[in-house]
C-alpha cells in the first residue's frame, strides 16, 4: 500500500512540475485534471507549488513525513537499486522503479530542495559522517574586459546598460545575456575587428553572449571567451578556455573558428550547433555536434569531420577519436541539468566548478559511474544526498572542500 501511495505522490509531483514548466503533454494533462477534480486542495497545491509550507503539507499527506530530508532518507533511498552491466568495465548505479523520478526532478523532495531559498544550513548526510554543508548553486555571473582594459561585472550592471568599443555597441539585453551590435554609426565610425573583448565566467557562474555576427555563445562555469567586437569578411575567429555551447550563424564565405587555449585544437564550422568541453583539468577535449558539421584539427595536424550526433575526443598528444555522442548529456548544463551519465571523477569536476568547491579523494573511487541527471538549481547538499543514496559513494564537506570516499 505504501508503495502505491508513494508512487502516486511522485507521479503527481512529476505532472505538476511539467505543468509549471509548460511541458505537460496533452495526453498526460488529463491525468492531472482528474487528480485536480478529486479535491479542491489539489488546485491550491498547484497554485502554490513554490510555497514551502504547502509542499511540506503535501509531503506530510502522501509521504507521512513533514521534512524533506527525512522523506529522502526514509522513503526514497530504500528504493535505490544497483545494476551490474557486464559489457562495461565499471558499475553503473541506476535508480529504478519509483525512485527513478528522483534523478528526473520529479520527486516532491527534489522539487522542494531545488526551489528552497533560505539561509545556509547544515544537513546530516549520514550519521556516521561529518555533516554536509549547504552550498548555493551557480548563477548568471561574468566579467567583461574591453579592449581598453575596462572591466565590468555583468551581473551588477542593469539591463539596458550600453557601452561602446571599437565602434560596436555592447548592450546587456536581459539578465544573463550580453549582445553586440557591430553596425557602427556616424559618431563612432566603422567597427574595428582588431578591438578584442573577453568574457570570463567565475566558478559558480555562467553567461550567454550574442556575438557581432548573431552567433550565440553560452559559457559554462570557469570559462573564458575572447573575440573581436566585429568580424571582418574573411573569417570569424574566437578563443575558448573552458566549456562553451555555440549556435553559429551561417555564412558560407566566412567560416567560424574556435581556437582552444589548452587543447591545441581548432574547430571550424560554417553554421551549426555544437558544444566544446576544453577545460585545462579535463584529460580529453570533447567536441559534440548537435546540428550541421564541424572540422576538428589537432596541433599535430590530425583532423576529423563530425556530423550531427558525433563527438570528437582529442587527447593532449594530438590524437582524435570520433565516437557517437550522448548529446543530451553533453549539453545538459545548457538546460540547467547536472548530467550523471559518467564516472564519478567526471561528475566531481563539474560539481567543483559549478558549486565552487575543491575536491579531495580518500580511497579508490574508480569504476563508479551513475545515470540520470539533477537540476543545477539544487543545493550541493541535495546533489551529494542523491549520489550517496546509491550506497556506492560517500562524502563529507568541510571549509569549501568535498571529500569523496568509497
Amino acid at each position: 500500500m505504501e508503495n502505491e501511495q508513494l508512487q502516486k505522490a511522485f507521479r503527481i509531483a512529476e505532472l505538476i512540475q511539467l505543468y509549471q514548466e509548460d511541458r505537460l503533454p496533452e495526453e498526460e494533462a488529463a491525468q492531472l485534471d482528474k487528480w485536480l477534480a478529486e479535491d479542491p486542495g489539489h488546485q491550491q497545491l498547484v497554485d502554490e507549488w513554490d510555497n514551502e509550507t504547502t509542499v511540506e503539507q503535501y509531503m506530510d499527506t502522501y509521504l507521512g513525513v513533514s521534512d524533506a530530508e527525512v522523506a529522502f532518507e526514509t522513503r526514497i533511498a530504500p528504493y535505490l537499486h544497483r545494476q551490474e552491466h557486464s559489457q562495461r568495465q565499471y558499475q553503473s548505479y541506476w535508480l529504478t522503479g519509483i525512485a527513478a523520478g528522483l534523478l528526473a526532478a520529479t520527486l516532491v523532495t527534489a522539487l522542494w530542495f531545488a526551489n528552497r531559498k533560505e539561509t545556509p544550513r547544515v544537513a546530516q548526510v549520514n550519521p556516521a559522517k561529518a555533516p554536509v554543508v549547504y552550498t548555493d548553486a551557480g548563477r548568471n555571473r561574468a566579467e567583461l574586459v574591453m579592449s581598453d582594459g575596462h572591466r565590468y561585472a555583468l551581473d551588477e550592471v542593469p539591463v539596458g546598460w550600453v557601452a561602446i568599443d571599437g565602434g560596436t555597441h555592447i548592450v546587456k539585453k536581459e539578465q544573463g545575456i550580453l549582445g553586440y551590435d557591430a553596425a557602427g554609426n556616424s559618431a563612432t565610425g566603422t567597427p574595428r575587428s582588431s578591438a578584442l573583448n573577453t568574457i570570463t565566467t567565475p566558478r559558480g557562474g555562467h553567461y550567454k553572449v550574442v556575438l557581432p555576427d548573431g552567433t550565440v555563445a553560452w559559457l559554462n562555469a570557469a570559462s573564458t571567451l575572447r573575440f573581436p567586437v566585429a568580424f571582418d569578411g574573411s573569417a570569424r575567429e574566437v578563443t575558448l578556455d573552458g566549456e562553451g555551447y555555440f549556435d553559429v550563424t551561417q555564412k558560407a564565405d566566412a567560416p567560424f573558428v574556435v581556437h582552444l587555449d589548452h587543447s591545441n585544437t581548432d574547430i571550424q564550422v560554417l553554421g551549426t550547433r555544437f558544444d566544446v568541453l576544453a577545460y585545462e583539468d579535463e584529460p580529453i577535449c570533447k567536441t559534440t555536434v548537435l546540428d550541421g558539421s564541424v572540422k576538428v584539427t589537432a596541433g599535430t595536424g590530425a583532423s576529423g569531420t563530425l556530423q550531427k550526433g558525433q563527438q570528437a575526443q582529442t587527447t593532449r598528444n594530438g590524437t582524435i577519436r570520433v565516437v557517437r555522442a550522448d548529446a543530451t548529456a553533453s549539453i545538459a548544463w545548457t538546460n540547467d541539468r547536472l548530467s550523471l551519465d559518467r564516472d564519478i571523477t567526471d561528475i566531481m569536476r563539474d560539481i567543483s566548478r559549478w558549486y565552487d568547491v575543491s575536491v579531495e579523494y580518500q580511497g579508490d573511487v574508480t569504476g563508479r559511474a551513475f545515470a540520470g541527471s539533477l537540476s543545477r538549481d539544487s543545493s550541493l547538499t541535495f546533489v551529494l544526498h542523491a549520489l550517496e543514496a546509491t550506497g556506492s559513494i560517500h562524502f563529507t564537506v568541510e571549509k569549501g572542500k568535498v571529500i569523496v570516499m568509497p
